[in-house]
């Protein structure tokens, strides 16, 4: 009877602590269901099993075997790889926000301003006399400077953000590396004999570690057979186990070519491209070009700020370039009525090796009669069409867009050395610029209308895994209601069959000691 007694103690005992653990269990899970990244719980109950505490009486007790996160592998495994995606074309949208809300406003419409100025050239032709026809032909001159240099410096502020950005992405990775690699051994730690598998908190702490550095770098998350999390960049792992490795040289503000991954060993691997510049191609009839270059950072805000530098910016400073170069050139060498005698040069670049406010009005050579869309053929590194003269001129400093300026300044002496010839070829030349300038505008309308159709593509996938991960991780707070409901009930139920058994327990001494 005691015996009988002591078994019933045991096992309502060992009721009380799994009731106890599913209420602890709950009580995180109604927690937690507001926590980025947490995934739901549940305590594991045996019934009609040995408990510890009563192992030589009877098999009819509870016991907590431990606890279990509801997950699904190869849905993680989706969400990480589509966070990489979201990230790459969300980050390309935000860095080029800017750009594509200034480009819709007519006020700073490159086409516009060349729309007025070839217009104020053809009002001067009927009378290059008038002081009204001629100031209105310096400020339409000025004005299209302005919008040239003004476009050319937006797209450098662009170059320094996503610059500084991109720095600022390797630092914080190489904050997470090492704190994945510490809890790669927690798990390890936790993974004892005895511990079926680590501590909920610590895989959830990984599983938000990982999605970080799917986030910044793209990448590739593997999550091991013994729990830990390897992470790989370009096939070289930046956390594999309890290593971390770092990036080194992260700032980029004068190159987007010298970002490293360094080992334990010291050992120092090219990661931001395989080479500073793709490998040499030959053209068709001769010649070479640039096959262009390889990065291992092809996701996530990485990717995207990789995107921006090397391919997005590049290509509008060569076209805004080569329309400033191939205006100027144009405008500048029309001739008078007797063919040969010139006009006071409109357009120039600010002489960048003098102190002096001198201005460079003569084009180089080298761009020849090409046009401004040849121009941005010939100085894409990429084209079959490469030449690496016209090419230093393009992107060259002294004709950097950001200096050009219009030679004439509108005022009450301002003075022309053109006739009406001149200013009538002036004007026969806006045919020649209105294909160049509708390229600046499709290359940015179409780039970015093609980043949100892929971003929008990517919203609708992410959403659906979301909805897929929180039927089976996520938390349902009426669920959680009803168990905790269930719980109580249990530790109830077991408090009153040791309180039962406490008295039947007393009684029977009671009578033990009177007899």
């Amino acid at each position: 009877m005691g015996v009988n007694n002591i078994s019933i103690i045991n096992s309502a005992y060992s009721a009380l602590e799994a009731a106890s653990a599913g209420m602890t269990v709950t009580s995180q899970n109604v927690a937690g269901a507001s926590v980025e990244g947490f995934t739901r719980r549940q305590s594991n109950s045996i019934v009609s099993h040995r408990a510890l505490n009563s192992w030589d009486f009877g098999n009819t007790a509870f016991s907590v075997e431990g606890f279990s996160r509801f997950t699904d592998g190869l849905l993680d495994s989706q969400m990480r790889d589509q966070k990489s995606k979201s990230s790459y074309t969300s980050s390309l949208l935000q860095t080029v926000n800017g750009l594509d809300t200034a480009m819709m406003d007519p006020s700073n419409s490159i086409a516009d301003s060349m729309s007025s100025f070839f217009n104020a050239a053809g009002t001067l032709a009927s009378d290059t006399s008038s002081t009204t026809n001629i100031q209105n032909f310096a400020a339409s001159a000025t004005q299209v400077a302005t919008r040239i240099s003004t476009f050319s410096d937006t797209i450098s502020q662009l170059d320094s953000s996503a610059r500084a950005n991109l720095t600022a992405i390797l630092d914080q990775a190489n904050t997470i590396a090492p704190a994945l690699a510490k809890i790669n051994l927690n798990i390890l730690m936790g993974s004892v004999p005895g511990n079926a598998t680590p501590s909920a908190d610590i895989l959830d702490e990984r599983d938000r570690l990982t999605m970080q550095l799917q986030d910044l770098l793209g990448g590739k998350t593997i999550i091991n057979a013994d729990g830990t999390a390897t992470f790989q960049i370009g096939g070289m792992a930046l956390v594999d186990g309890q290593t971390a490795n770092q990036f080194v040289n992260t700032d980029v503000s004068t190159s987007v070519y010298n970002v490293q991954l360094q080992s334990g060993d010291g050992l120092k691997h090219n990661i931001g491209f395989l080479s500073s510049v793709g490998a040499t191609l030959t053209k068709v009839g001769g010649g070479t070009y640039q096959a262009p270059a390889k990065t291992a950072f092809t996701g996530g805000q990485a990717g995207a700020a990789f995107t921006i530098l090397t391919d997005f910016i590049p290509k509008l400073q060569r076209q805004v370039s080569s329309v400033a170069l191939a205006f100027t050139r144009d405008v500048n060498t029309v001739k008078q009525e007797d063919g040969t005698t010139g006009i006071t040069p409109i357009f120039g670049y600010k002489n960048t090796t003098t102190n002096g406010p001198s201005v460079i009005t003569t084009t180089p050579a080298a761009i020849g009669t090409y046009t401004a869309t040849q121009l941005m053929d010939m100085s894409d590194p990429t084209s079959a069409n490469y030449d690496a003269n016209v090419a230093a001129i393009v992107n060259g400093a002294s004709w950097d867009p950001n200096l050009f300026v219009s030679n004439i300044a509108p005022g009450t002496n301002t003075v022309l050395s053109i006739d009406s010839t001149a200013a009538n070829a002036i004007e026969g030349k806006r045919s020649s610029f209105s294909t160049p300038l509708s390229l600046i505008t499709s290359n940015v309308a179409s780039t970015i209308a093609s980043w949100k159709a892929q971003d929008n593509a990517n919203v609708t996938i992410t959403t659906q895994l979301n909805n897929r991960k929180q039927s089976i991780s996520g938390v349902n707070l009426d669920e959680e209601a009803a168990n905790l409901v269930k719980f109580q009930q249990l530790y109830g139920a077991a408090s009153k069959v040791m309180q039962t058994a406490n008295q039947m327990f007393a009684t029977l001494l009671s009578a033990m000691n009177a007899a």
